[in-house]
């Protein structure tokens, strides 16, 4: 019984020694004043197109280059809360079911739909302030918006042109959504976890969405993301981290923390960072299952994580952007 107690302690001490070791190290990639950032796109390493607001909440989009160390700022008309990137394509969304285009590396930036017709493509139910958006080939596939805290939506792509989303109200607030492939995506909302699934028609296109609500313990879940190929990770924010196999649709709390969690990212090896209202950031290379808090004196403005050209990334209501060094959590 005595060996068997000191085994388990070595066991325990080791794992601990072996958890201690992981580090974090930070460099601040841009910095601009007066500016909150929401999100943000590297492009390149030296281009930087960021999206948010002035501190008279005017919306921008702003480019950084950061070999002549200049910024270029493009007025829009509401602010901007998202952004995305395919096939060369740069995608923003923002307030007021604004959503615009760009095929020039972000120099100049088109509606999507005619703005004066907005409103005429969606039904009152379907309008929202767009918050996230996924992007795939040459269109978007996917977004999200809210309306309030209690009310957001779903959309997902139509292939008709003079109506270009389908929407779905979830009858929950949507705080974040991690898109697994082209048809399938989770969204973290207030009160629960929605998977939704693409169903194709026999010409092989989108003909409607199968949405399964998962009801986890009146949660408000602020982020969702990958921890693993296997594996999904969703943050609250009550500072519980749940993860779910994806054969299964189990969620189970594997961590508890006391920071008011907000945003979570992670990648295809279970490496993962999560942030919230605390100068200290969470950060896992097991799936989700153990945690080490690091301390960034900045890490309580950040608005958004992102995994980009194998950095995270994190930007800030003080118009930073930061770079995290992956590798230094993997095993």
């Amino acid at each position: 019984m005595i060996y068997r107690f000191f085994l388990l302690a070595l066991v325990l001490i080791l794992s601990s020694c072996n958890t201690d070791k992981l580090t974090l190290k930070f460099y601040t990639h841009m910095n601009t004043a007066n500016f909150i950032i929401n999100d943000a796109l590297i492009l390149h390493d030296s281009i930087v197109i960021y999206g948010g607001k002035t501190e008279l909440s005017q919306g921008r989009i702003g480019m950084y280059n950061r070999n002549t160390q200049k910024h270029i700022l493009i007025e829009t008309s509401e602010t901007v809360k998202g952004l995305a990137i395919s096939d060369g394509t740069l995608w923003a969304c923002g307030d007021n079911m604004m959503f615009l285009v760009s095929k020039d590396n972000g120099n100049n930036w088109d509606p999507v739909w005619d703005p004066n017709y907005t409103f005429e493509y969606f039904w009152v139910d379907d309008r929202t302030d767009l918050k996230k958006i996924y992007a795939s080939g040459n269109e978007v596939l996917f977004a999200i918006g809210n309306k309030h805290m209690l009310q957001g939506n779903l959309y997902y792509k139509n292939t008709s042109p003079w109506y270009p989303f389908w929407s779905s109200q979830l009858k929950m607030g949507v705080n974040d959504m991690f898109v697994v492939d082209s048809t399938q995506v989770y969204v973290a909302g207030y009160g629960s976890i929605v998977h939704a699934e693409r169903v194709l028609n026999s010409k092989g296109t989108m003909d409607s969405i199968a949405i399964t609500q998962n009801d986890i313990g009146g949660e408000n879940f602020t982020g969702v993301t990958q921890g693993g190929l296997k594996t999904i990770v969703a943050c609250s924010f009550s500072g519980n981290i749940y993860t779910k196999d994806l054969l299964d649709d189990t969620w189970k709390k594997t961590y508890s923390s006391s920071i008011k969690l907000r945003h979570i990212v992670g990648d295809t090896y279970g490496n993962l960072i999560a942030v919230g209202d605390s100068r200290y950031i969470l950060i896992s290379n097991n799936h989700g299952k153990d945690w080490l808090k690091v301390r960034h004196a900045n890490a309580r403005n950040i608005t958004s994580l992102s995994l980009q050209d194998d950095y995270f990334w994190a930007t800030t209501k003080n118009g930073e952007v930061i770079k995290f060094e992956r590798v230094q959590l993997e095993k």
